[in-house]
């Protein structure tokens, strides 16, 4: 069986990741330029291709664990390194009774902040009054997908 994945004449599987991002956003611009669809209906066609890509990636994990347990230093297939990695354990260190206290106090600090942006207040329990911060990154203009 041949591994081809032919877009734009180009074997994609062939390509590197920067290739790959080049060729999709020279296609997405000529496609634009050329004027026969809609953004927003290849907006939600990309989103849905993402997501069964996902669904498709998920679905082929236990059989590339099973492929990659005979080899430990993974494998190269069409130009990308395969290997098993392993996330590491997460401490849950809201049992501590220390660090919950500070996160709680982190969180009511945070809402006081956020409303001193919007008006001058004060701290009930001490008196001090609320600084304005300086904002850490701006809002942009985003296009949501929901499928």
């Amino acid at each position: 069986m041949e591994n081809n994945l032919i877009v734009r004449n180009q074997d994609i599987l062939n390509l590197n990741k920067k290739e790959l991002k080049a060729l999709g956003l020279l296609q997405a611009e000529e496609i634009m330029e050329a004027g026969f669809h809609s953004a927003t209906d290849l907006l939600v066609a990309s989103k849905k291709l993402m997501e069964y890509a996902t669904a498709f990636n998920t679905g082929l994990k236990e059989s590339a664990l099973v492929e990659l347990s005979r080899d430990s230093q993974g494998l190269v297939v069409h130009g990308a390194k395969v290997a098993t990695g392993f996330t590491g354990d997460r401490i849950d260190y809201d049992q501590d009774p220390v660090y919950a206290n500070l996160k709680k106090q982190l969180t009511a600090r945070a809402e006081l902040l956020k409303l001193a942006q919007k008006q001058n207040i004060a701290d009930t329990d001490t008196g001090e009054q609320i600084p304005k911060v300086g904002i850490k990154t701006f809002g942009v203009s985003v296009v949501k997908v929901t499928l």
